[in-house]
């Protein structure tokens, strides 16, 4: 027979395999060599439908407009449905409409912080196709699709449903999928340093955030990154994947499992990894594949070059081996073994037509007709004769309970369903921090009826609200346009209270219109206050002055090994005996210190780079320098 195994096939990996491969071999072997089947995760649709927006903004030219010189149009009819972005499968998921708000939102946010910025020369979902590695005639190629390619920086976009799944600027110099990216642009022939930037869009409905955190890396740093991380994860993939193809499927606790088994086994995407039956033996390979209608031979393809490795007897195998063991010493001691009962006889089945409970009653006539007795809400009844069931009625979505509630006139309902991001909140038409709620908002928009802008809001002494309608809506609303809401307990929200004192309210009156002419000064004011003294210092990186500059002039070098004196000295103990991670933050924590001495001076940065304490010093200071000055070319 032939062999149908991989072996002499090329390894096509991603920096998602890799990023799996580094928490545990086995489950990338089993998923990607193996290909064994799991159950496929919830389609992340909104996120699918959020980086189709996305595209959409990123593809129009500098202007805005599509290659017919029309007004890209970001949510086009139909927008909200689409079927997963990964995978094979081709179900159409629809997102709500409370989430299509949400994601106008985000969107409208990103492009008000210029966060979105359409960079010239950009490629949008940029693939990557490069070799990377390679053993014997058996290369490793990576693929994958970037999400924005800019001539001097790659971008991602990211949704989180909240701030502790971001990467801080740190993690993404250690993120495998940003820096193996980062590689696979130098191969391709980038120069000069590049900048990493993790678009992040938080969906959380009571605070909707879009977050940037982006890092500027050089080569040195991405090519240490990775042959010290990334080349000795690939290095041991390719040779399981040389080693143990698919026919080696019986040799799988050859491959090594998981680092932090209660993190990689118990919380893969939030859930415990689909192979942790296998790895655990409580299911055998033959059994896992059976769920999915496979057997070994169907999925690999057996051969006659097919390796098997010792089989691992499962719980039940073990109690009929020792039943087994025992009967024969039995027998062999002359002892009889008690005679097996007759198998019981099964019992007529009695079939009953099943019916839909239209109402449970409560949970104790639940109960009672779990027991067989009859209840209050189940009389006795003559028996009906067999019908057909009816089709199936898919009830109404639940509504809000608003009863013994304020709530503010801007908040609004969508195709009959009430807003459900702020129906649980103290007020609805509020977030929990009492700030307008955005989504009702773009709601009330979108139908021409008035926000939350066109209302003055008034909190009375005995924790009321009074709506006035002040604005100019296309739909303004009938009747008196003043509205006194009575809360059940004051709303705490401070710039809503009522100040007593109006000596109190005029000084804060006082203070906000000094603020806000101090806030308001022209530029030309603003740029003679400047030239009044040196406020701020100048950088130049990677480069010098081309005649002799020595004044007010400070190496980089100099200043970090004052730094390190410093740190060492607050330490007590040689600068090498510092935590890693103590140093940076320390170096971090002296910057601010260091601004005041160095205003009117110009920092120097010379090439090569030394270190991470140099670079960390350095990330630091330019975010204060009045200009940065560095050669567009190494």
């Amino acid at each position: 027979m032939v062999n149908v195994d991989e072996k002499h096939k090329d390894m096509w990996t991603s920096a998602s395999a890799i990023t799996d491969a580094s928490d545990c071999f086995r489950r990338w072997w089993f998923n990607k060599v193996i290909k064994m089947p799991q159950d496929q995760r919830k389609a992340t649709i909104l996120g699918d439908v959020f980086h189709a927006v996305l595209e959409r903004y990123f593809r129009a030219d500098d202007r805005g407009l599509d290659d017919r010189g029309n007004l890209i149009e970001l949510y086009p009819a139909g927008w909200k449905t689409m079927k997963s972005r990964f995978g094979k499968d081709d179900t159409l998921y629809t997102i709500t409409d409370t989430e299509a708000a949400l994601v106008k939102i985000l969107i409208t946010e990103a492009i008000t912080q210029g966060i979105l910025v359409r960079e010239p020369g950009r490629i949008i979902e940029r693939s990557i196709d490069i070799p990377i590695l390679s053993q014997g005639r058996t290369k490793a190629i990576l693929k994958g699709f970037i999400d924005i390619d800019s001539p001097r920086s790659i971008t991602d976009h990211k949704t989180a449903k909240n701030t502790n799944y971001i990467l801080s600027k740190a993690k993404i110099k250690k993120s495998i999928q940003m820096m193996i990216y980062g590689y696979a642009k130098y191969v391709e022939g980038h120069r000069n340093n590049l900048w990493l930037t993790h678009n992040n869009f938080i969906k959380d409905f009571d605070n909707p955030q879009v977050i940037q955190r982006s890092v500027e890396v050089t080569a040195m740093e991405i090519v240490e990154f990775f042959q010290e991380t990334i080349e000795p994860i690939l290095k041991r993939m390719l040779n399981y994947y040389i080693k143990y193809p698919k026919t080696s499927i019986h040799k799988w606790r050859d491959i090594p499992g998981a680092n932090n088994p209660n993190q990689a086994c118990n919380h893969h995407y939030g859930k415990p990894c689909p192979y942790i039956g296998v790895c655990t033996a409580t299911c055998s390979i033959d059994n896992y594949l059976r769920k999915y209608g496979l057997t070994v031979n169907e999925l690999v393809g057996y051969t006659d070059e097919t390796e098997k490795g010792p089989k691992k007897m499962g719980l039940m195998e073990k109690i009929r081996e020792e039943k087994a063991k025992k009967a024969a010493a039995a027998a062999a001691a002359g002892i009889s073994q008690p005679a097996q009962p007759e198998p019981a006889q099964a019992a007529t089945a009695v079939v009953e037509t099943a019916e839909p409970v239209v109402k449970s009653g409560g949970m104790k006539e639940l109960l009672a007709r779990m027991v067989g007795k009859k209840t209050a809400a189940e009389p006795e009844q003559a028996a009906a004769p067999v019908v057909e069931p009816a089709a199936a009625v898919v009830p109404e979505p639940a509504q809000p309970d608003l009863s013994g509630k304020q709530v503010a006139p801007w908040y609004t309902d969508y195709n009959g369903q009430l807003c459900v991001a702020c129906s649980d909140n103290a007020v609805p038409g509020y977030n929990s921090e009492m700030e307008p709620c955005r989504i009702c908002d773009i709601r009330a928009k979108e139908a021409g009826k008035p926000t939350s802008e066109d209302y003055k809001v008034d909190v009375n002494t005995d924790g009321s609200l009074t709506f006035t309608y002040t604005g100019v809506a296309k739909s303004a609303p009938a009747g008196d346009t003043t509205v006194k809401v009575v809360a059940e307990k004051p709303v705490v929200k401070v710039d809503m209270q009522p100040v007593k004192d109006a000596a109190e309210l005029k000084a804060v009156k006082d203070a906000a219109e000094q603020f806000k002419e101090s806030a308001a000064l022209p530029t030309a004011k603003k740029v003679e206050a400047m030239m009044k003294g040196p406020q701020s210092f100048t950088m130049l990186i990677g480069c010098t002055f081309a005649n002799d500059h020595t004044d007010l002039v400070i190496y980089a070098d100099s200043l970090l090994a004052s730094v390190l004196n410093d740190v060492a000295t607050a330490a007590g103990k040689e600068i090498a005996c510092v935590e890693h991670f103590a140093l940076m933050q320390a170096i971090d924590a002296m910057i601010p210190s260091l601004l005041p001495d160095l205003k009117g001076f110009t920092v120097i940065s010379l090439p090569p780079s030394k270190g991470s304490a140099h670079a960390r010093l350095i990330d630091g200071l330019r975010l204060h320098a009045t200009t940065i000055i560095f050669p567009f070319a190494v």
